[in-house]
This record gives C-alpha cells, structure tokens and sequence, in this order.
C-alpha cells in the first residue's frame, strides 16, 4: 500500500525526480527481464544450465535491487539535508519577519506619541496666539484678513 501511494504521488508530479527514479527503475527492471528471458531461452533445454543462469539471474537482481537501495538512501538523505537546510533558512526568515515586525510596531509608537505631541503643540500655540491678540499683536502674515 505504501509503495502505491509513493507511484500515485510521482505520477502527479511527471518533472520530479521521483518520477524519473522510477521510470528509470522500470527501464532497468525490463532490461533486466529481457536478458533473462533471452538466456533462459538459450539454456531452457539442458536443466543444469538453467539453474546456473537462474543463480546468476537472481544475483543480478540482488546485485541491482541492493544497488538501487543505496541510490534511494543516497537520495533520502540527500532530501533529508535539503529539508534540514529549507527549515534553517525558514527559521532564519521568520526572525528577521519577527524583528520587521517589532521594529513597524516601535515605529508606529513613535509615530501617534509624535502626532499627539503635534496636536498639543497646535493647541498651545493657538492659546498663545489668542492672548497675543489680545494684548494687541497683529499677525503681519495675514494680510488677507
């Protein structure tokens, strides 16, 4: 169930590596099975050969089943760093996010207490351009008044 599940998955994706593994599985396993089938035709007729080619057919799908076992370790593995790497580079990512983020919220502070500090400074100058009129002062800037 596993194994068809993994298929399923590689079919999905055909540019993915995995499905290229197992295309090229496929093509070895047929090249594989057509040899034996040609030798087997051979020596089918005299047993002693047949179980000889037979041995040897089994250590050839020993010998490639194990090779293919280390490719697929060697790309687990493989995987396995660029995972570790991705959630390194991730993890990097987030903290500097984090640290945007702290520093918007500090500017964002600055920002209200600058505009209250603004408002403030509005209204007291106002105060004190209303006790200047009072006293007499004319604003020489307003001459369209």
């Amino acid at each position: 169930m596993e194994g068809e599940r993994a298929v399923v998955t590689c079919e999905k994706e055909k540019g993915s590596s995995c499905f290229q593994f197992l295309i090229a599985t496929y093509h070895i396993f047929c090249g594989v099975l057509a040899i034996t089938q040609r030798t087997v035709d051979c020596g089918k007729h005299d047993p002693d050969i047949s179980l000889e080619l037979e041995k040897d057919m089994i250590g050839l799908l020993t010998e490639e089943l194990n090779l293919q076992r280390n490719v697929t370790n060697d790309n687990m593995e493989h995987t396995k760093s660029a995972i570790l790497e991705a959630r390194k580079t991730s993890s990097q990512y987030q903290k500097e996010a984090e640290k945007c983020n702290s520093g918007m919220e500090t500017c964002e502070e600055a920002r209200e207490k600058a505009e209250a500090a603004i408002i403030a400074e509005h209204k007291l100058s106002a105060i004190w351009e209303d006790r200047a009129r009072q006293h007499g002062w004319k604003d020489r800037r307003r001459t369209y008044a």
